[in-house]
């Protein structure tokens, strides 16, 4: 990355990124020389005069995924009045329940998973749509190349992909005061827009379950102090690990919980330091996944550990309204984005 080369996707590269300028230079190198700006832009500069402002979002994740129960309350309260909300689908359709409540949630919903880059953008184009929302960014199934032909006068960055896109065809990224500080303004190559309290969304709907899980269930110790990591293990840096490592040497009877995601991720911690004592958490998963932290009820959890330096998002929230206490670290330095997520999530929770 370092000596200009797209060798390192930017959504990788934010599990250990050094600093916020470091995520920028990653994110440009890609966007550059992978998905260039088009030299010929689909929309030009005319000005659409409609009754309503037409917004669309579109994502790869419209189904059962941290990024719909999160932003689905969103769509539904849009003012019917003003806005006129279109979802472009470019992901699977799982049949679930999610995913009917999303299509129901839009004023329009639009499957283009089978169609290419140019035929979205032109269709964007022609439905002259005035804000386009782009909730996947430089994730998994996302498809920028619609977003360097600039089918709509405004392209917003937001939640999906927690990072700059460092191009100059995304307008605009949604953030607040503690995920880009204003010092850290300069390393986004979007303009910020800073919501007043917290830029996560979340779903009022979502409920517990009334399943509460013991600690025998799970196979935890019943007089330990628990320390809970559930982030994918890819955000687990040696240094990270270091820290926990000494935490549970000096807490009498604490163990750690982690997410077991596969052998070699558990072979790897396990080299990096001799666990005290190991919990595989991949048995209590069921389906959906996301409402397992909540379902697990916290009771079995006394704190959770953030990762570093890419932080939880979705399930930190879950956590706290499951019960279990988040420790958060802030950052007064450059770390970037992710440095600060558990402290507005914190926020969004409480609220």
């Amino acid at each position: 990355m370092k000596n200009g080369k797209d060798s390192t996707p930017p959504w990788a590269f934010l599990g250990v990124a050094p600093s916020a300028h470091d995520q920028l230079k990653c994110a440009k190198v890609w966007s550059s020389t992978r998905y260039p700006r088009s030299t010929k832009p689909l929309w030009q500069g005319s000005i659409y005069k409609h009754d309503k402002v037409r917004v669309a979002y579109v994502s790869a994740d419209f189904c059962q995924h941290p990024v719909s129960y999160l932003t689905v309350g969103v769509f539904e309260c849009h003012d019917r009045s003003k806005f006129e909300v279109t979802a472009i689908s470019l992901g699977r359709d799982d049949q679930s329940e999610m995913r009917k409540r999303l299509v129901a949630a839009f004023d329009h919903f639009s499957d283009m998973l089978n169609l290419g880059e140019d035929d979205i953008a032109h269709l964007i184009k022609t439905a002259e749509i005035d804000i386009l929302v782009d909730l996947s960014g430089l994730t998994q199934g996302s498809r920028t190349g619609v977003l360097t032909r600039r089918p709509a006068p405004v392209q917003i960055n937001y939640l999906g992909y927690p990072g700059t896109m460092g191009s100059d065809y995304v307008d605009y990224i949604i953030a607040d005061h503690f995920v880009i500080p204003k010092l850290n303004r300069g390393d986004y190559s979007e303009k910020v827009v800073y919501l007043p309290n917290t830029f996560q969304a979340n779903d009022s709907q979502r409920k517990a379950s009334d399943k509460i899980s013991s600690r025998d269930e799970v196979g935890l110790p019943q007089n330990a102090f628990v320390f809970c990591c559930f982030n994918n293990n890819y955000k687990i840096t040696p240094h990270c690990f270091d820290i926990w490592m000494r935490l549970l040497k000096q807490i009498t009877r604490s163990v750690l919980w982690v997410l077991g995601e596969s052998e070699s991720a558990k072979r790897n911690l396990i080299k990096l330091h001799r666990v005290i004592e190991w919990v595989d958490f991949s048995p209590i998963f069921e389906s959906p996944a996301a409402f397992v932290v909540v379902a697990v009820g916290m009771w079995a959890t006394r704190l959770r550990c953030p990762s570093y330096p890419q932080r939880c998002l979705s399930y930190g929230h879950d956590l706290i309204e499951g019960g279990a206490a988040l420790l958060i670290a802030i950052s007064m330095t450059d770390e970037g984005l992710m440095e600060s997520c558990d402290a507005t999530i914190a926020l969004a929770a409480c609220r």
